[in-house]
């Protein structure tokens, strides 16, 4: 019984550590600076507060554009729909961002 108790703990210590930063953000560009995008969650409740999530663009972050042959950081507008991949949640960068059909 100890031994369940001690990882029971150990289990819930390591989940409070990886904090409110989801491994997968859905919603549209709010604001898009040199080296990271703000994207708003959004949802079916227009009383409802949503997050805006900041999130690092680099070198090694994949956009696409569906139906588009190529995309970049700076083909990124206020507005586009996007879901965006986390690769490292204590610095927040994305391994890729695709922006979806409107």
């Amino acid at each position: 019984m100890k031994r369940f108790l001690l990882l029971l703990i150990f289990a819930l210590s390591l989940t409070a550590c990886t904090g409110d930063f989801p491994s997968e953000i859905k919603g549209k560009v709010y604001r898009v600076d040199e080296s990271s995008v703000h994207i708003a969650v959004y949802g079916d409740d227009p009383e409802a507060e949503y997050p805006v999530y900041e999130v690092i663009i680099d070198d090694a972050t994949i956009i696409e554009k569906v139906g588009a042959n190529s995309a970049s950081a700076e083909s990124l507008e206020i507005g586009d729909r996007v879901v965006a991949e986390i690769r490292d949640w204590e610095k927040q960068i994305a391994s890729k961002i695709v922006v979806e059909e409107e």
